[in-house]
């Protein structure tokens, strides 16, 4: 498209890392960090403009900390993980990692994480999880950070939460059902990232600072965004919300308490058979993707499809940035974090 740059998967690798090398992250977290947002970029969702968003951030609060990841609480089936203030796609992972093992060891688990930044997208966790053969639930809160957006309840003129997403995954005999959403009607890496290319936002996303509707990012990042499918997704978000105060959070987080991370993982042998719910579960993906499709509709897609068809194509095809935000990320990666402009300042 006109105004857009194709990446290969490897340069995209190469300024993730470059950028990450500015925000003084350890090798094996930039590698982590790096994984999670090309693979978000790859399956055509934000990704690498989400390192605008780690920039801001650094700029705001100070760049990468280097405190260690620990387990402050632990039994059998369950661990609560301080996440030392790194960045939540860091702290999210290992707590991921320890509750498919934990998981795998004793059929169930939950792991919750707090004291971390943003996680990133939570399908990429639910998908680790499905892959290794449990069903999985993640959901993340916590307080909002100066730069990044508000959301409001259902009726409200003002911000109360973040964008709260929660994504579950499922394994089947071939690629896992994942289904991933922020109960924001956008997403808050959608806002940054059309705050970097001056895009409007999608009508009926978003107020301003007055609680009027608005399509202008700034004046949304101002004001808040709506939640989606309004009193549904609202009371979604509020239970989220309540989920996320497993880590320990208080109520109503300030942007200094960081954010919270909750993953649940279940062996399905613990209930029966796995090889007979991979293969039931492939049976209701089929059947419907084998449903009629609706006048004005070329086909019935289970979630992820989308996402697994556009990994497969940017493999071989490349991925697309926008010129505003690819610009934006090369001076990064080149000059340092102050060589773009910091929202919210």
């Amino acid at each position: 498209m006109p105004g857009s740059v194709i990446l290969t998967e490897d340069e995209a690798r190469e300024l993730c890392l470059a950028i990450c090398g500015h925000l003084e992250m350890s090798a094996d977290d930039a590698a982590v960090v790096t994984s999670h947002l090309v693979d978000a970029e790859l399956r055509g969702t934000v990704g690498l403009s989400r390192l605008l968003a780690l920039v801001n951030d650094a700029r705001l609060y100070g760049v990468e900390p280097t405190g260690e990841v620990t387990t402050v609480r632990e039994g059998s089936w369950g661990a609560l993980v301080d996440g030392a203030n790194r960045s939540g796609i860091v702290v999210a992972d290992h707590a991921t990692r320890l509750a498919i093992a934990k998981a795998k060891a004793g059929g169930i688990a939950a792991v919750a994480a707090n004291n971390h930044r943003f996680s990133g997208l939570l399908s990429y966790y639910v998908e680790a999880a499905a892959g290794a053969g449990l069903v999985a639930m993640a959901v993340a809160a916590g307080g909002v950070r100066r730069g990044l957006p508000r959301v409001a309840p259902y009726a409200a003129a003002v911000g109360r939460f973040t964008t709260n997403p929660i994504a579950f995954g499922f394994p089947t005999i071939a690629d896992p059902i994942v289904w991933d959403i922020a109960t924001s009607a956008s997403s808050g890496a959608e806002l940054l990232e059309r705050l970097a290319t001056g895009a409007p936002l999608r009508e009926g996303t978003a107020i301003d600072a007055t609680g009027k509707p608005t399509i202008d990012a700034h004046k949304a990042l101002d004001g808040a965004l709506l939640t989606w499918g309004g009193h549904r997704g609202s009371g979604l978000a509020i239970a989220v919300h309540l989920l996320g105060m497993l880590a320990g959070l208080p109520p109503f987080p300030s942007d200094t308490d960081g954010a919270s991370f909750l993953i649940i993982a279940l062996d399905p042998s613990v209930l029966g058979d796995l090889e007979i719910f991979r293969q039931r579960a492939t049976t209701v993906a089929d059947r419907v993707r084998a449903t009629p499709p609706a006048e004005g509709h070329a086909e019935v897609r289970m979630p992820y499809d989308r996402s697994l068809r556009e990994r497969s194509r940017k493999r071989r095809e490349g991925v697309e940035l926008s010129r505003a935000i690819y610009d934006r990320l090369v001076a990064v990666a080149r000059d340092g974090l102050h060589a773009v402009e910091s929202e919210g300042e």
